[in-house]
């Protein structure tokens, strides 16, 4: 019996451990001059393959060591950029570029696409910042094989940016930052 009650505490120990270390979770500030950058997505995926033909760049100014690269991930409900600079910043493009495997190409290879867009946020020391736009990915099936990606940067409102900021606050070390209204 003591030996079932061991191996069963054991078990119990590792799989939290492997399971808490698979989630999203905030660092713990450095005490820097820097904040977090949190931007909402949500992918769609109606098709049997899990690969996706475009990642995106949000381009912003004045920029900074940190590159906002998103890759579609159906898991994710928002990305969270670490040590960002805290000031003002104005996004002025989100660029779609093509990338090619073993199964999928977007038009040319490498091909690229940047679309103009003007939206602010600012960036606190030690607090978290959520932007204020979702990036929505979907990839739908055409006829046959051939599939199609499209995506769309549009303005939260107030009852999704509460949605993300609650499941924000479920995430490790959440306790030790603030997020910025």
């Amino acid at each position: 019996m003591k030996i079932r009650l061991s191996l069963l505490l054991t078990i119990l120990i590792i799989s939290t451990a492997i399971v808490s270390s698979c989630g999203q979770k905030f660092p713990v500030p450095a005490g820097n001059n820097e904040g977090i950058l949190v931007i909402p997505q949500r992918t769609t995926n109606n098709t049997k393959s899990n690969k996706f033909a475009y990642n995106y760049y949000i381009k912003y100014h004045p920029e900074t060591p940190v590159k906002i690269r998103i890759v579609p991930s159906i898991s994710k409900d928002f990305y969270i950029f670490e040590n960002f600079p805290a000031g003002t910043y104005q996004i002025t493009s989100l660029e779609s570029f093509g990338i090619s495997n073993n199964s999928i190409m977007a038009g040319r290879r490498g091909s690229r696409s940047e679309y103009v867009y003007k939206s602010y946020f600012e960036i606190k020391p030690n607090q978290i910042t959520v932007l204020n736009r979702r990036l929505a990915i979907s990839k739908i099936k055409l006829d046959g094989t051939y599939s199609r990606q499209n995506w769309s940067f549009s303005y939260l409102d107030e009852s999704e940016k509460q949605e993300i900021t609650d499941k924000l606050k479920q995430l490790e070390n959440v306790n030790l930052w603030t997020f910025y209204e």
